[in-house]
């Protein structure tokens, strides 16, 4: 689950900043990679990986 949150700033009349932060794997959960396939291999069947964990992404943006 990805999450995100922003933020408007009014810094002129035609000048705006934006400041966003993205988040993901917002809950951490462990997302474990496919099993190995392999019918010849000794580690048929297990999986011996997982993905990436939690990612926090600030931006900072002005718009004219």
């Amino acid at each position: 689950m990805d999450f995100s949150l922003s933020k408007n700033f009014k810094v002129r009349e035609r000048m705006n900043l934006q400041i966003r932060a993205d988040m993901f794997n917002f809950l951490n959960h462990v997302n474990y990679s496919d099993p190995s396939s392999g019918l010849n291999s000794a580690t048929f069947g297990e999986i011996n990986g997982a993905g990436g964990m939690r990612v926090i992404q600030l931006n900072g943006r002005i718009s004219w």
